[in-house]
């Protein structure tokens, strides 16, 4: 994808043109598989006569199916294609979680500078918020050198904030809409980097650099600990905060802060200018037809909501053509596993729409162009390559092995009766 990705300069359409390689890439397998899937057909008078005459015997049939499958019968001939489109998936989630790491290939240290600086900015929005003046006076204190300021102690009056818009319903539903439009630098190294301290895992030397971190020896005095007279609210979106920088979802969840506070990043002093300037043009390029790839849809009435709806109609769509095909192509083997089957067939739809309000939206468009490309494959593999077409060829093939298994060849030494000499006679013969 990343070739793609360098000469397109755009995430959706990388995605798109590299489903599409795949699928390409992929199509002997299933024409082999449809092949496959048209011998096995052969076997299916003989299948079912023994499932109805072992039905009581597990044991004699696994033996019986065991022989059928000598013969060539695979009954899971098809799971290839789905098992190699199952860990292309986990593939394009990987990229679309890293774009920094995939598409952009920066360093692993560019990426935690980058990383750094946008959790110190989400840290710092939380004091900057216009609900937020008490919590923020008190780091002000703090870094004043008032060091008993933030953490309750014999010399402080011990108390923790209550915070004073607790009964708001102003503060309960918009306490977002308050967050500053802009962060400076040194917002963010006055309260962000502060705030990024108290989760680090500070030993040895970098213990004697923050020694006002700790209570006497260890561990570090916590922002969110019982000792921080911050309010209960802040503390919560402290902890949200640290929690959410420690899966995979790093790198996206700092573009998206890059988003949000785009000269807060122009203006640090640990990101070069190069990586800057790559962080511009990856924030531009995961835009796709006005959807951000990068973010996760919501249930909400929002435009991202329309990649969710793509995935499942295509799913839904295929999961129907698929039945329709088999009952034509195959009516003796329609009914095959019953009702249980089908329930788990139409399943799949469901889980599409599942995964795709999970993960964003860059892997729900890879499923839905995937499941596209699905539909026009199992229609031109319909026309190019017809059930009664393969079904003769194998056929064919069928009683081919059935006359190799019934041909015997014999070997003797025999002698010559006027010459005495010895000579070697191969025989074949078809057996009756």
């Amino acid at each position: 994808m990343w070739p793609i990705y360098l000469l397109l300069q755009n995430f959706g359409w990388a995605i798109l043109i590299f489903t599409v390689i795949v699928k390409i890439a992929m199509l002997p397998l299933q024409i082999k598989q449809q092949k496959n899937m048209a011998f096995s057909q052969l076997f299916a008078p003989k299948v079912k006569e023994i499932q109805q005459k072992y039905r009581n015997n597990r044991d004699k049939q696994a033996e019986e199916m065991q022989k059928l499958q000598a013969q060539g019968y695979n009954p899971a001939g098809g799971c290839g294609p789905l098992v190699l489109t199952m860990i292309i998936l986990f593939g394009v989630i990987d990229v679309v979680y890293k774009p920094m790491t995939h598409m952009e290939h920066l360093s692993s240290s560019d990426i935690s500078s980058t990383i750094t600086v946008a959790q110190e900015t989400e840290y710092a929005k939380i004091f900057l918020n216009e609900y937020n003046k008490q919590d923020a006076e008190l780091i002000l204190k703090y870094k004043n050198g008032d060091k008993d300021a933030v953490f309750i102690s014999e010399s402080n009056d011990g108390a923790q904030l209550t915070h004073e818009f607790k009964d708001d319903e102003n503060f309960k539903n918009n306490y977002t809409d308050k967050d500053p439009k802009t962060i400076s630098t040194a917002d963010r190294e006055t309260y962000g980097s502060f705030s990024a301290e108290q989760y680090s895992d500070l030993t040895g030397d970098r213990q004697k650099l923050h020694p006002d971190l700790f209570t006497g020896k260890f561990p570090p005095r916590h922002l969110t600990g019982d000792k921080s007279r911050l309010t209960a609210e802040t503390k919560n979106r402290l902890a949200a905060v640290a929690g959410k920088y420690k899966g995979m979802q790093m790198e996206l969840l700092a573009l998206q802060v890059y988003e949000q506070y785009p000269d807060t990043f122009k203006e640090s002093k640990i990101l070069s200018d190069n990586v800057k300037d790559r962080l511009a043009s990856l924030s531009h390029n995961m835009m796709f037809c006005g959807l951000n790839f990068g973010s996760t849809p919501k249930l909400a009435f929002e435009p991202l909501i329309i990649i969710p709806i793509f995935a499942f109609v295509l799913s839904l769509v295929q999961t129907v053509l698929s039945q329709y095909l088999n009952k034509k192509n195959n009516p003796e083997m329609a009914n095959a596993g019953g009702a249980g089957m089908k329930v788990m067939l139409y399943i799949m739809p469901l889980f599409s729409l599942w995964i795709s309000f999970s993960v964003p939206a860059g892997v729900g468009f890879y499923w839905g162009v995937n499941y596209a490309l699905g539909i026009v494959q199992s229609l031109v593999m319909q026309k190019l390559y017809s059930p009664e077409k393969l079904r003769a060829e194998a056929e064919e093939k069928m009683k081919e092995r059935k006359l190799k298994e019934r041909q015997v060849t014999t070997t003797a030494v025999v002698t010559d009766a006027d010459t005495g000499e010895e000579k070697t006679v191969t025989k074949t013969e078809t057996l009756s």
